[in-house]
């Protein structure tokens, strides 16, 4: 009974001196909280802080289709817990008084996702973080890995996910939790099918020919696609009309093509077309490619 009566005495001891020992961070001290941690803490508790440093070159170019990209993630942690708080205790009636129990424990630093899109494989090398708890004048790092890989179904364009860092109260320790935006850009996918009834054409001389040419996209943005005759057939009266079509992801549209053969026309014709892909509105840093087109007329 008596052993339990100091233990109980020495605790109310601790606890006293800690009303009197409540430390605070002074202005000016090297890691004073930044915009990112959470409001003050209530009385008679300390503070936990998270701050993160990643380098987002791999995020400030276009995200190639089906590659993957690997972001290295800096998580710093530090509390304001005073190096000489209660220092005239016995460490493990220290820890009780602080951390509810006699052992130092473990902050496991929390990692989670949030708004993932379906279109891309994103994922952290690990997202549990453990790491021993720092008195004032220390800090923890640790480092995971944000992987990030666009499927070809994936749009072109900006999007932001966000990263949510988190750790747990323990005992007089306060819980804390940042978020930090990662925003990136999947590569354009300057991809379509082009679809013509007959590519051997039979023509007859002097008779106006028109060839309804198809565009279907599978591009992943909005896109604009132009198209060039290749060969020469000045006598032939050629036009391609619209010169350009402007197409949405999954849409058909349509040129068409028109040519008068001379009156002298015999044998066979081959004409070279060319349709040219750019993302629309243009952007410098997206592929471009061209597709031909072969027709062969003959009478």
């Amino acid at each position: 009974m008596r052993r339990k009566n100091l233990k109980k005495s020495i605790v109310l001891l601790g606890m006293s001196m800690f009303l009197l020992l409540q430390p605070s961070l002074p202005l000016g001290h090297p890691l004073t909280p930044n915009e990112n941690t959470t409001t003050p803490s209530p009385l008679f508790s300390f503070n936990s802080y998270i701050d993160i440093e990643f380098d987002a070159t791999a995020l400030n170019e276009p995200l190639i289709i089906n590659q993957s990209i690997t972001v290295p993630l800096i998580i710093r942690y530090w509390t304001d817990l005073s190096d000489d708080f209660l220092w005239f205790l016995p460490k493990g009636l220290r820890n009780l008084i602080l951390f509810n129990q006699w052992d130092a424990p473990i902050q496991t630093i929390e990692l989670s996702l949030q708004s993932v899109p379906s279109w891309a494989d994103i994922s952290l090398s690990t997202s549990h973080l453990p790491v021993h708890i720092p008195m004032r004048s220390e800090e923890c790092e640790v480092k995971t890995t944000l992987f990030i890989t666009p499927h070809t179904n994936a749009p072109s364009q900006s999007y932001r996910i966000s990263l949510k860092i988190s750790c747990d109260s323990i005992g007089l320790l306060n819980a804390n939790e940042i978020s930090e935006n990662l925003v990136f850009t999947p590569s354009f996918n300057p991809s379509i099918d082009i679809m013509v009834d007959d590519q051997v054409i039979r023509i007859a001389p002097t008779h106006a020919t028109n060839i309804a040419i198809d565009i279907i996209s599978h591009c992943n943005n909005d896109a604009r696609v132009t198209t060039q005759l290749q060969t020469i057939l000045n006598q032939w009266s050629p036009t391609i009309n619209p010169p350009f079509i402007d197409i949405s992801p999954g849409d058909i549209e349509s040129f068409t093509f028109s040519v008068i053969p001379p009156d002298d026309f015999t044998g066979f014709q081959t004409v070279l077309l060319t349709f040219t892909v750019k993302i629309f509105p243009f952007r410098e840093d997206s592929p471009t490619i061209e597709y031909p087109l072969y027709l062969i007329f003959y009478n």
